[in-house]
């Protein structure tokens, strides 16, 4: 029988009920039985999926009937550190203690384009029967930092001087090639339309136009393949054309 399936129970007279106890028996009125919630702690996330942009989540949690809580985290080399914050404590009507607050975490950035990391923060507090303390964690996972490669300041399309060349730079965080489609008036060098690869990093080249019309059909496209996190190919494409054309 729950408190409250009890004191529903005994809402008629007499409004005392004998009681046993382990040397006579006691005379309670109804009104001192009291229902006792079960302490506990609760976060509004259970969970957060982050990418390498975020450097600190806020958390808000509730305790009922639990004290002097703190705060852990599993894994320094994912949090730099953990902390409530915002904390206060109200005693409810019913007498249940109550505590609110914020656990503010900071992030250690992902920079693995390879592993996902994992990480918990844990409350944990003393229950205000003294019975024992209690805990709740939350799971935080980093997401691999995506990949990339990709053209860096130059205007868009790339305006090439005709019969001249720009200095392009291409900036990524993995293994690239890139290539101007064929049949075009323009090349990675004076003579030849090679491939260029390279993985990680800055890279600067030159990208050349060697003649024909100054007209805006006089164009290429520069194609940069690299990899993804998961083995597979992706691409960016950039209009090569004419300055002022």
């Amino acid at each position: 029988m729950t408190a409250s399936e009890f004191t529903t129970y005994f809402q008629k007279a007499p409004y005392e009920i004998s009681v046993p106890n382990r040397e006579d028996n006691q005379l309670f009125p109804i009104s001192a039985i009291k229902e006792y919630y079960t302490p506990s702690i609760i976060f509004k996330n259970s969970s957060y999926t982050l990418d390498d942009s975020v450097s600190q989540i806020a958390n808000p949690y509730s305790g009922m009937n639990v004290q002097f809580l703190t705060v852990a985290a599993s894994d320094s080399n994912v949090i730099e550190s953990a902390a409530i914050n915002n904390s206060s404590s109200s005693t409810l009507t019913d007498g249940t203690k109550q505590e609110t607050g914020d656990v503010i975490v900071n992030i250690i950035k992902n920079t693995s384009t390879g592993l996902t990391k994992l990480a918990t923060v844990t409350i944990t507090g003393t229950r205000t029967d003294y019975k024992g303390k209690i805990s709740k964690s939350f799971l935080i996972t980093l997401e691999r930092v995506k990949t990339y490669a990709e053209i860096r300041g130059v205007d868009i399309p790339i305006n090439i001087p005709y019969n001249g060349s720009l200095q392009v730079f291409l900036h990524s965080n993995t293994t690239w090639r890139a290539y101007l489609t064929t049949g075009s008036n323009f090349s990675f060098s004076s003579t030849s339309n090679t491939y260029l690869k390279s993985g990680g990093g800055t890279t600067s080249f030159y990208i050349y136009n060697t003649g024909g019309s100054q007209t805006a059909s006089n164009r290429s496209t520069l194609v940069i393949e690299f990899s993804n996190n998961d083995g597979t190919t992706n691409s960016n494409s950039y209009i090569v054309k004419i300055r002022n054309t």
